[in-house]
């Protein structure tokens, strides 16, 4: 079973990741007011599949070869850079 901080961090990964949601399909809309509705969603649908094949050959491979502490390390360092140039 999952205890208090288990749950809070589920629930900040699942809003941040609806967020990015709203976010995709924003982009998804206006590329398709602006163009065509057809190549828009084509569009979309090939970065899905592009994502989905990254996580799938990398996502294992990144996980048992990388120690966790250096990933968190790098991600950390990552998310401090990108929020301090903007």
């Amino acid at each position: 079973m999952l205890d208090a901080m288990q749950w809070a961090i589920f629930t900040a990964a699942f809003l941040a990741a609806g967020v990015e949601w709203v976010e995709a399909f924003t982009l998804v809309l206006a590329a398709s007011v602006s163009t065509n509705r057809r190549s828009a969603i084509v569009g979309a649908l090939l970065a899905l599949a592009v994502l989905a094949l990254l996580i799938v050959t990398l996502g294992v491979a990144l996980v048992t070869l990388v120690p966790l502490e250096v990933l968190r390390f790098v991600i950390g360092f990552y998310c401090c850079c990108s929020a301090s140039s903007g």
